[in-house]
């Protein structure tokens, strides 16, 4: 596997900004997480259908939900890129939430004044540390 610096530099983008896409029920991560890395930045752009940003500035709730297996998850609190109008959304890890490598599923959920919805699951690989 490709370390996350090695594919920030290959995508141009900061070595510590892991970029998320969502897209209303789905993202993909385009870099790789490590166990125990602090300070990476996980963006999602949530988009509707049409591929256009849903205005998240209105929601009191903006989480990811992680989930290793059946005993190990986490949910972070996201906060909004800009405003939120712009649809992205981030987290920022700390040292105690990748605690194992291998495949994890992540999910994001919002939630406005006048709807409650998830994203559908997707996995990524968490990479060990020697």
């Amino acid at each position: 596997m490709k370390s996350i610096r090695d594919i920030a530099k290959q995508l141009g983008v900061p070595w510590s900004l892991l970029q998320v896409h969502a897209l209303m029920g789905s993202f993909a991560c385009r870099c790789e997480k490590g166990v125990g890395d602090v300070g990476v930045e996980i963006e999602l752009t949530i988009v509707d259908s049409s591929g256009v940003a849903v205005n998240v500035s209105s929601a009191s709730t903006k989480q990811i939900i992680f989930r290793y297996n059946a005993t190990t998850s986490f949910t972070g609190t996201a906060a909004s890129v800009t405003d939120g109008s712009n649809g992205k959304i981030k987290y920022t890890t700390t040292g105690s939430d990748f605690t194992a490598a291998g495949v994890w599923s992540a999910q994001a959920r919002i939630i406005t004044p006048t709807k409650d919805f998830r994203t559908s699951i997707t996995t990524f690989a968490v990479g060990a540390q020697l």
